[in-house]
């Protein structure tokens, strides 16, 4: 005869818990199987009807092919979007654009009216560049750059498709230009509503728009402009600190000096010598013959 150990109350207790474990793990199989098998209908319902779609572009059609081109030039652009995907972009129903209309204030000020179908908030960049520079910058080779004359750009916010913003064209030299807004969607996408209507946000990409005006602005040629701004790009690209003085060497490239004063450094030692043709001064240390630093503009009373 066997013997066998009684039962103690701390091992029932043990037995309920294992039970209750059992019954728990029991009843989340049947959650998962439950889970598992709505998720396989889905499959089922998703590779049918790609099935589906996949038949009918290849199959046979009656339309002859002026028929299907004069079909496909009026039906707008639909991206086709997966089926129970809730974290996919929204279908693009439109092409999306950006206008600009130019009117002119006075000889120099601009006022610019952007419009655009894109909703929401978006934020743009416009500028004045001139029209001849901007030929020359895209017959330019890779690897030249082209110096365009042009104001700095602005930012310009433009809410439910309407924005405004008036330009200064006054120290611009006589000329075409154009006015150019840019959207870069990468971050001029400024609400939900504009981000999430499927515009491409890959760095890079932009949507722009241009019209053109004529401005006389400050009255100089563009010759003149940019004889100026190719000397200070020479300044700018040779320039050496310490580099040796020689006078009549700038006075042959850059025409005659005024000498301005100097309240800053010693004024026997540190001389400032503006050149009106490039908008710039040197700061030239007599005493030891050399250039120490060049400045834009008139610059005589120190930082």
């Amino acid at each position: 005869m066997i013997a066998t150990e009684r039962p103690t109350a701390s091992s029932e207790a043990q037995i309920e818990q294992l039970q209750e474990k059992v019954a728990t793990l029991e009843q989340m199989n049947e959650d998962w199987r439950v889970a598992f098998e709505e998720y396989r209908k889905k499959l089922a319902a998703l590779q049918e009807q790609r099935g589906t779609l996949t038949e009918e572009a290849s199959s046979p059609s009656s339309e002859t092919e002026g028929a299907q081109a004069q079909r496909a030039a009026t039906v707008p652009l639909l991206i086709q979007q997966p089926a129970e995907s809730p974290t996919s972009s929204p279908p693009i129903t439109a092409q999306y654009e950006i206008f600009v209309e130019a009117r002119m204030l006075d000889d120099s000020n601009v006022e610019a009216f952007i419009t655009t179908n894109i909703p929401g908030e978006i934020e743009v960049v416009v500028n004045l560049a001139l029209v001849a520079d901007l030929v020359l910058a895209s017959q330019a080779p890779d690897g030249v750059d082209v110096w365009v004359i042009g104001t700095h750009s602005r930012n310009v916010s433009v809410c439910d498709g309407e924005g405004t913003i008036i330009l200064d064209g006054s120290e611009l030299p006589t000329g075409e230009y154009a006015v150019e807004v840019a959207l870069y969607p990468w971050w001029g996408l400024k609400d939900d509503v504009s981000r999430c209507c499927g515009i491409n946000q890959d760095v890079g990409y932009s949507i722009d728009a241009a019209a053109t005006v004529a401005l006389t602005g400050s009255g100089e040629s563009v010759e003149d402009v940019r004889r100026h701004n190719e000397g200070r790009r020479w300044v700018m690209s040779n320039f050496r600190m310490g580099q040796k003085w020689d006078p009549a060497f700038w006075v042959a490239k850059f025409g005659e000096w005024k000498q301005l004063v100097v309240d800053y450094y010693n004024p026997a030692i540190i001389k400032a010598y503006y050149f009106a043709s490039i908008d710039m001064t040197l700061m030239v240390n007599v005493l030891e013959g050399t250039i120490d630093t060049y400045r834009d503009g008139k610059w005589e009373h120190g930082p």
